[in-house]
């Protein structure tokens, strides 16, 4: 199965194992960690399981789910989910501790850490939902990312996960089918090293000679001609003298 071959976004055996090693390490390995670390005061469990989700989730994605721009798709947007997680934390600990010590804590400082972290994820999920495919009417087109994020040459193209479509929109608002190629289409133009770039044909009208040769076959030729012109005069003059001669006679 190629990369690029699109599947929609159907429940596979392996999502069955990402599922069981996620909740198997969350309830067996991280509750139980959580758990410890609250006890000595370190940490709230609920906010390090809440964490530690979306991110043992995208590690799980990028490892098991087969390489497509949707698991590039999938796994950064679960890691984004850890932003509005922070603040929502954030938020409970600060209605927690004036709960307890009716002390009002800086509400500037929780407005900026706020709008700073929910508002960058909702930016960054707009960005990444799904989009309607002109060509198969679905909302299924999602950003066409690698594992570094978006390719140079294609930043806003979308890629359909049911029809395999291509496709980028203008600041207008108008969706075009992408022509450009990337890390997605292999190359079919490409040459193996040393190998010769273009067979070349010989065209006999097109034939273009050195200079030097073309005057050295002139010189010949012109010798040539003078020379047979000279063999000629002899035997005409031979002839001429044998004429005479039985003429004479």
């Amino acid at each position: 199965m190629t990369p690029i071959q699109p599947e929609g976004f159907r429940f596979h055996l392996r999502h069955v194992v990402i599922l069981v090693v996620f909740f198997t390490v969350l309830v067996a390995i991280l509750t139980p960690a959580a758990r410890s670390l609250g006890a000595h005061g370190v940490l709230n469990p609920p906010v390090l399981l809440l964490v530690a989700a979306p991110w043992l989730l995208a590690m799980l994605i990028l490892g098991i789910e087969r390489t497509s721009p949707v698991k590039f798709w999938a796994a950064p947007l679960l890691l984004s989910l850890i932003a509005p997680v922070l603040a929502l934390c954030h938020n409970w600990m600060v209605l927690e501790g004036w709960f307890r010590s009716q002390a009002i804590p800086s509400l500037f400082q929780t407005l900026v850490l706020n709008v700073g972290l929910i508002g960058t994820f909702t930016l960054f999920a707009f960005d990444m939902s799904p989009r309607r495919c002109p060509e198969c009417r679905s909302w299924r087109m999602i950003p066409l990312r690698g594992f570094w994020g978006p390719a140079a040459r294609t930043p806003t193209t979308r890629w359909c996960a049911r029809c395999g479509a291509l496709y980028w929109r203008t600041r207008s608002g108008e969706w075009k089918q992408e022509r450009r190629r990337t890390w997605l289409d292999p190359r079919q133009d490409t040459q193996a090293p040393g190998s010769r770039k273009e067979e070349r044909t010989f065209d006999k009208d097109a034939r273009s000679f050195s200079p030097k040769v073309c005057n050295g076959r002139a010189k010949a030729h012109a010798s040539l001609s003078d020379s047979n012109l000279e063999a000629d005069s002899a035997e005409m003059a031979q002839l001429r003298d044998g004429t005479h001669q039985l003429q004479d006679t």
